[in-house]
């Protein structure tokens, strides 16, 4: 897997309609640069330091992808647009491999279409 996160948090709001005209123009130049948005809004429950600010994830294919789609010429031209409408935190993640099952011992069985269910076993492996 060599995919990356884009966490985007707005953390001030100075100029509601230039934030509209920003995710406008964001929001297609993000996708068209291979990004896919996974969730969008306010958390729905936030721990210890969290914040309850928007937030915005997107996958994108790899940390090359999600950075070359940042310096693009569209996604600086909603960057243009924001101006100096808000306050925004943008981190960008690599997705990390997920851990291979220990050596001698096989990774859950696979589901009908190869899909593992909820819980890693099918019922009727049990």
């Amino acid at each position: 897997m060599s995919g990356a996160y884009w966490v985007s948090t707005v953390t001030a709001v100075h100029d509601a309609a230039k934030l509209e005209a920003y995710v406008r123009l964001a929001a297609p130049a993000l996708a068209a640069a291979g990004g896919r948005l996974l969730a969008r809004g306010h958390p729905v429950a936030a721990f210890e330091a969290g914040t309850t600010a928007r937030t915005t994830l997107l996958e994108f294919p790899g940390v090359e992808a999600a950075v070359a789609a940042y310096h693009s010429d569209a996604y600086q031209e909603a960057l243009r647009v924001l101006g100096d409408g808000a306050e925004r935190e943008i981190r960008i993640l690599a997705a990390v491999e997920p851990p291979a099952p220990p050596a001698g011992r096989p990774g859950p069985p696979a589901g009908p279409a190869g899909e593992v269910p909820p819980g890693g076993h099918r019922a009727d492996t049990v």
